[in-house]
């Protein structure tokens, strides 16, 4: 009875509490399309992000309040000209912990607040390799759907610590910050060859006028993405604001208008850009 508690729990909350809602969410995601870079050049921009369904990933540990699930987790976006670029390798191990309630008889576990804890372990990169990360990173992240409000139900928000060290893998392409200029530049203070130590929150939303994964036709949705590193080591802060028009074209087929302002890791650019992609979801 304990382990289809908590599988019942992981079946129900885990991808909505990982992902973003279901009107976008998905395993994979690979767009290409046109960025208007920080330079004012018109680029060639990709993107990928493939994130093990739970199908695919390891449940462990489960117990009367707890499970255990593993998953592997890539997300890269790169082009040309100074296009934002970043990439991200990552395994993660997220621990959830849930109330229970009787429901006819039987212990069966609330789905309507709960906490998720992941662990993650990594590397993350830009475009051209020039430094690898090695990263190690532990959150939490509330799952509060029962008593937030019907407009705040795809909120999602997680604070995190990240820790790790910063290899320089080609001297000749690292440029000093005073003299950076355009959006895939490193404009971080975290030096190479040294440890990393951040702390990390992120916050998600949005609105959507359909489900992705089961209505078919057109539809619209807005999903909105704030993130912010303070770098604990140097003692200086880095955000990263998305905004995106998603227009749906097919069942697996979306059109993404999208804005951003900052890069995010790991060059933490100040920059911004904007782009209009062709999204395929699988």
């Amino acid at each position: 009875m304990k382990q289809r508690a908590a599988m019942l729990v992981v079946a129900l909350i885990l991808p909505a509490v990982l992902v973003a809602p279901a009107a976008y969410a998905s395993d994979t995601e690979i767009s290409v399309g046109v960025i208007r870079t920080e330079l004012e050049k018109t680029a060639l921009g990709f993107a990928l992000d493939w994130a093990k369904g739970l199908d695919g990933a390891v449940l462990e540990g489960f117990a009367e309040h707890s499970a255990w699930v593993f998953y592997p987790d890539v997300q890269i976006e790169g082009g040309g000209a100074d296009s934002f670029t970043g990439g991200s390798l990552m395994m993660t191990g997220v621990m959830l912990r849930f109330a229970q309630t009787d429901v006819g008889g039987i212990q069966t576990p609330r789905t309507d607040y709960l906490w998720a804890f992941p662990v993650s372990f990594g590397v993350e990169t830009d475009q051209d390799f020039e430094t690898i990360s090695g990263l190690a990173e532990v959150g939490v992240m509330p799952w509060l759907q029962g008593v937030l409000p019907q407009a705040l139900k795809s909120l999602r928000f997680g604070l995190f610590v990240q820790a790790g060290y910063k290899f320089e893998v080609d001297e000749g392409d690292i440029q000093a910050v005073d003299n950076d200029a355009g959006g895939n530049i490193d404009q971080s203070l975290e030096a190479v060859d040294d440890m990393l130590l951040r702390g990390k929150f992120r916050l998600d939303w949005s609105y959507a006028s359909y489900n992705q994964e089961s209505e078919p036709g057109m539809g619209f949705a807005l999903p909105l993405a704030l993130a912010g590193w303070r770098d604990l080591a140097n003692g200086e802060w880095y955000y990263s604001v998305q905004a995106t028009a998603r227009i749906k074209l097919r069942q697996n087929l979306v059109y993404d208008l999208g804005y951003a302002k900052g890069s995010g890791a790991p060059n933490f650019n100040e920059g911004d850009q904007f782009s209009g992609r062709l999204t395929v979801i699988f």
